[in-house]
C-alpha cells in the first residue's frame, strides 16, 4: 500500500512542480530532485505518523482523513517554503491543482485500501476471554471490518482444539496461570494475541528491554528534569501564540460580545507532585456555572456552555491560554492533562494509579488525548497517561503534537 501511494504521490509532486514552478525556482536535474523529494517526505511523514497506512486498525473513512488533512496541511507549508526560496509570492494555481488531484487521491487510495484488506485479509475472528467489559466490546463492534468477535468463553473453556477455529484471542482480566497458559497456546499455533492489560501490571508491561552484557534487563525510566524539554516547551509555546494570536483575539471578542462577562477563567488544577496551579482558559460557559461551588465536569449538550463555548470547546481553542502557563513553567506542551483537585481525589479513591499522573508536569496535549475520544472511560485515558510517562522522551513528545491537530479536527475525537 506504501509503495503504491508514493509512486502516485511521487508522480503527482513531479507534475506540479515541473508545469508550476520549474520556470519560476530553476535549478538543474538533481535540485529539481532534492525539491520534489522534500515534498514528498513532508506528505508522507504527515501520514505516517498519523497512521495513515494502517489499514488492518482503520476504517477507509478514518484512512481518507488522514490522507486528506496531510493535503490541507502540508501543501501550504510547501507552498510557503517554495516561496520564501523564490523570495516572492508564487501563483496558487499549480497548488489548487495539485490540492485537487491529491484529494481524489486520497478518496481512491482509502477505498482501495479498504477493498484490499477486505479482499486478502478480512476481519480478525477472536475468542474474547475473561471478564466482560462493555467498552472493550463497544469500540471493536465499531471495527467489525477489523476485528470479530466470534464467541466469549472462560480461560479454562479454550484449549487447543478449539483455539484452532479462530485467529486469535482477546484476554481480559485473566488469573497468572491461566494467562501464561493461554499465551503459550496461541503462541504455539501462531494465533494472534491481544490483551486489555490491569492498571496495576501496566508500568511493568512498557519497559524498555536493554542488555548487559549477556544479561537482559527490563529498565523502566524513572522520571526527571529535562532541560531539552523546557527548551522545547518555550520555543514551541512562542511560536504558537504567534501563529494562533488572531484566533485568540477574534475569540475574546467574541466572548465578550456575547453576554459582556470576563473572556477569561482561571481554575486551580493539579501539576507537577500535586502542587497546584491556576491554569488559564476560554470562558465557555456561563459565569455561574459552578455558583454553589461543587466542581462538575463539562457534559453532551450541558446547559452551562455559551454559544461561543460550544463552538471553542469542540475545536479546543478554549485550552490555547494555557500557553501562559506553559511559558511560566507551571506546565508542559505534553503530559497528563490537569486534572481538579478535588476530582483527582475522588479518582484516586477508584483508581489508586491516578495518583502517577502527577509525577510528570501537566500537558496541553497529552496521549490520551490524540489516542482516545472526549467519551473514552478514565480508565482507559489513564492506561495512555502511564504510558507516556514510562516512554516520554523529545520523539514522542514530537509524534503527540504532530497527531494533536488530527486528534482536534477528527469530528469522531470530539464525542
Amino acid at each position: 500500500m506504501i509503495l503504491i501511494d508514493l509512486v502516485i504521490e511521487t508522480v503527482l509532486l513531479t507534475l506540479f512542480w515541473r508545469f508550476g514552478y520549474a520556470e519560476e525556482i530553476y535549478y538543474y536535474f538533481w535540485g529539481n530532485v532534492v525539491v520534489i523529494v522534500m515534498m514528498l517526505i513532508e506528505i508522507e511523514a504527515f501520514k505516517l505518523i498519523n497512521g495513515g497506512y494502517r489499514i488492518a486498525e482503520k476504517e477507509k473513512d478514518e484512512i481518507l482523513f488522514i490522507h486528506s488533512l496531510s493535503t490541507l496541511i502540508c501543501l501550504p507549508l510547501i507552498y510557503l517554503e517554495l516561496s520564501l526560496i523564490d523570495y516572492h509570492i508564487l501563483k496558487l494555481q499549480p497548488l489548487i491543482v495539485l490540492a485537487c488531484a491529491q484529494l481524489i487521491w486520497a478518496l481512491l487510495f482509502s477505498r482501495f485500501a479498504d477493498h484490499y484488506f477486505r479482499t486478502h485479509h478480512g476481519s480478525m475472528k477472536l475468542f474474547y476471554v475473561g471478564a466482560a467489559n462493555e467498552e472493550v466490546l463497544e469500540e471493536l463492534n465499531q471495527r467489525s471490518s477489523r476485528y470479530q468477535i466470534i464467541s466469549s468463553f472462560k480461560a479454562e473453556e479454550i484449549d487447543a482444539n478449539r483455539l484452532k477455529e479462530a485467529d486469535g484471542v482477546l484476554a481480559e482480566q485473566l488469573e497468572e496461570s491461566e494467562r501464561r497458559r493461554l499465551n503459550r497456546l496461541c503462541y504455539v499455533q501462531g494465533k494472534a494475541w491481544y490483551e486489555h492489560p490491569p492498571l496495576e501490571g501496566l508500568m511493568l508491561m512498557n519497559g524498555e528491554m536493554m542488555c548487559v552484557g549477556d544479561l537482559m534487563l527490563n529498565h523502566q525510566k524513572g522520571t526527571k528534569n529535562d532541560r531539552m524539554k523546557r527548551c522545547f516547551d518555550i520555543g514551541v509555546s512562542l511560536i504558537l501564540l504567534f501563529v494562533t494570536s488572531p484566533i485568540l483575539l477574534i475569540t475574546a471578542i467574541l466572548i465578550k460580545v456575547e453576554d459582556g462577562g470576563a473572556v477569561f477563567y482561571k481554575q486551580e488544577r493539579y501539576s507537577l507532585d500535586e502542587k497546584i496551579i491556576s491554569i488559564l482558559k476560554f470562558r465557555s460557559m456561563r459565569e455561574d456555572a459552578e455558583a454553589d461551588g461543587i466542581a462538575r465536569l463539562c457534559s453532551e449538550n450541558d446547559q452551562r456552555l455559551t454559544k461561543i463555548g460550544k463552538v471553542i470547546r469542540r475545536c479546543r481553542i478554549d485550552e490555547l491560554p494555557q500557553l501562559i502557563n506553559v511559558l511560566k513553567g507551571e506546565m508542559s506542551l505534553v503530559g497528563p492533562r490537569p486534572e481538579r483537585p478535588e476530582i483527582a481525589e475522588r479518582r484516586k479513591q477508584e483508581l489508586p494509579e491516578f495518583a502517577y499522573r502527577t509525577k510528570v508536569k501537566a500537558g496541553l496535549t497529552g496521549y490520551a488525548q490524540v489516542m482516545g475520544k472526549y467519551s473514552t472511560s478514565t480508565e482507559n485515558k489513564l492506561r495512555f497517561d502511564l504510558v507516556y510517562i514510562q516512554q516520554q522522551s523529545m520523539m514522542f513528545d514530537l509524534l503527540i503534537l504532530t497527531k494533536t491537530l488530527c486528534a482536534v479536527l477528527e469530528p469522531k475525537r470530539s464525542k
